[in-house]
């Protein structure tokens, strides 16, 4: 015998004897975790689906858009450092701001100072 038709014999047979497997009926909805939902249920009609807009720009506008930006930011001048404070002036407001705060605390009658 020639080995084609051995091989188209073999996958014959083979077929035949997987049309002969009953298997059982399955079903999603029967799953416990499908349970509680509507697979049956109310499905919104394609009509009812809002419409698409058509009042978006184009790619050359979001392309200009995005240089006008770029160049705007390429613009920007960093602030200079003059009148920023040393460590111990920062230490110093911060000492100051924190005893505001607790002050401030002093009257309230249901958190007090913490």
């Amino acid at each position: 015998m020639k080995p084609n038709l051995v091989i188209c014999l073999f996958a014959t047979g083979l077929l035949s004897a997987c049309s002969t497997v009953k298997l059982p009926d399955f079903s999603m909805k029967n799953l416990a975790e499908f349970k509680d939902a509507k697979l049956d249920g109310d499905y919104p009609d394609v009509a009812d689906a809002p419409t698409p807009p058509v009042d978006e720009r184009s790619d050359a506008a979001w392309d200009k858009a995005a240089s006008d930006l770029i160049a705007l930011r390429s613009g920007f001048d960093v602030p200079s450092d003059d009148g920023l404070l040393d460590p111990t002036q920062i230490d110093a407001e911060f000492a100051r701001l924190k005893s505001e705060a607790q002050a401030y605390k002093l009257d309230d009658p249901v958190g007090g100072i913490n």
